[in-house]
C-alpha cells in the first residue's frame, strides 16, 4: 500500500503518514530537460497528520521503481468544497536545493578537526553536522 511520510523540516524525524485511502488525488512530475521534480497532492485537512503540512516539513514518497524520493514542501493550502476539510500541497524535490548551496573553494589549506571540515563543507545548506569522531586536526588542501 503506497502511503506519504510526513518529516520534520528540521530535525528529519518522522511525524506522521498519509495511508493511500487518504490521499484524494496526486500527481508525481519529473523532467528531463530541466531536472526539474514536483509531487502535488490533494488530503483530507481534518486528520491527526493534517497539521503537520506545511512548508519546509519533508514529505517521501516511493516512486514508479518502488524506491523512496524526498520532498520539500513550499506550498500548503486548506479549504472547505462539498465533500468536507481538504489541503492541496505542493512540493519539490529536496536535491533541487543543492542547487543553492554555495561552492567550496580550493584554499591554500586549512587545518581543523573532522567536526570543522564537516562543518565548512556543510555552510549555507542546511545541515548540521552529526557526530565525528577524530583525534587531532588535519590541514587539507
Amino acid at each position: 500500500m503506497s502511503q506519504i511520510h510526513i518529516l520534520d523540516g528540521q530535525k528529519d524525524i518522522i511525524l506522521d503518514y498519509i495511508t493511500a485511502p487518504n490521499i484524494i488525488s496526486d500527481d508525481h512530475k519529473k523532467s528531463l530537460e530541466d531536472t526539474l521534480e514536483t509531487y502535488d497532492f490533494i488530503t483530507f485537512a481534518n486528520k491527526r497528520y493534517s497539521e503537520h503540512l506545511e512548508k519546509r516539513n519533508r514529505i517521501i514518497i516511493p516512486d514508479e521503481d518502488d524506491s523512496l524520493i524526498e520532498f520539500v514542501i513550499f506550498e500548503a493550502h486548506k479549504y472547505k468544497d462539498t465533500e468536507g476539510y481538504k489541503a492541496q500541497v505542493f512540493a519539490n524535490a529536496s536535491y533541487l536545493e543543492l542547487k543553492k548551496a554555495s561552492i567550496l573553494y580550493p584554499d591554500n589549506g586549512f587545518t581543523g578537526t573532522a567536526s570543522q571540515h564537516a562543518g565548512r563543507a556543510l555552510n549555507d545548506t542546511g545541515w548540521q553536522v552529526g557526530i565525528a569522531e577524530g583525534k587531532g586536526t588535519r590541514k587539507l588542501t
